[in-house]
């Protein structure tokens, strides 16, 4: 029968390794969001242990997770290669995540407390301050825009809600940075959004705080769509809006809120 030491031991290999995993897929992570690691590109695996100074086997595991995500796909006998994300499934998925945001964002308006509204507005003020900021970096408006969301989603008092909007964040991020898109947001219809945003929060006002949100999202599909077609970035044509769900209120985020569609 093992020894206790021995047994912990064992349990300290785990968590060092469980750590080396995490570490190299937060790395991995912020490269592709930040545009370092472009779509269609390879990795290296032996590469990779080298640059991070670890064996092979926390780097494969990173990638495994990094491929459940949809950031990378490994492929037998070829190597891992970041993804390469169609338009389709790029517009595809802003619609679904607008819905996911347009929950979150009404339920915040029927839930907030006024702290939670004062985090709103006082992340509101930080992120219109960046984008009068000349020379601003496209990450800086990001990491605003993210703690706007965030502080949006703790208004909403919804764990599940909230959980399941923020897991589409980082993927929302590598697509708008695959295509250069935070560098062609219109900063005034952003600073008059946001103004529309807290004061739909302010009034407890589900269904603008909802459309607001969509409208803020679906607006990124837009200049996703016309990058496409700018740059011919893909084969697919773009999808026209699928019926009931762009509109006024979505069919799936109706679904979502728990009403009829």
């Amino acid at each position: 029968m093992p020894h206790a030491a021995s047994l912990g031991l064992g349990n300290q290999r785990q968590v060092r390794s469980t750590r080396k995993v995490d570490l190299v897929t937060e790395a991995l992570k912020a490269q592709l969001i930040d545009g370092q690691l472009p779509p269609g590109c390879t990795l290296s695996v032996q590469e990779l242990s080298q640059g991070f100074g670890v064996s092979k086997q926390p780097v494969m595991d990173a990638l495994r997770r990094l491929q459940e995500a949809g950031f990378v796909e490994i492929l037998p006998q070829i190597g891992v290669r970041v993804v390469d994300p169609s338009p389709r499934d790029a517009e595809d998925f802003f619609v679904v995540f607008s819905a996911l945001e347009g929950v979150v964002f009404a339920l915040a308006a029927q839930r907030r407390t006024e702290e939670d509204l004062a985090h709103v507005r006082a992340a509101i003020t930080v992120m219109n301050a960046g984008m009068q900021t000349p020379g601003l970096p496209a990450t800086a408006h990001r990491d605003t825009n993210r703690q706007l969301h965030a502080a949006i989603h703790r208004a909403a008092h919804s764990p599940v809600a909230a959980d399941a909007a923020s897991a589409c964040w980082d993927r929302s991020d590598f697509l708008l940075s695959t295509w250069h898109v935070f560098d062609q947001i219109p900063l005034e219809d952003e600073t008059r959004r946001n103004a529309q945003i807290a004061e739909a929060i302010e009034k407890r006002d589900a269904q603008a705080a909802r459309e607001l949100a969509e409208a803020k999202i679906l607006s990124v599909r837009k200049l996703m769509i016309a990058g496409f077609h700018k740059n011919e970035a893909g084969h697919a044509e773009p999808q026209e809006d699928v019926p009931g769900w762009p509109g006024d209120r979505s069919a799936l985020s109706r679904v979502l809120a728990g009403e009829s569609p």
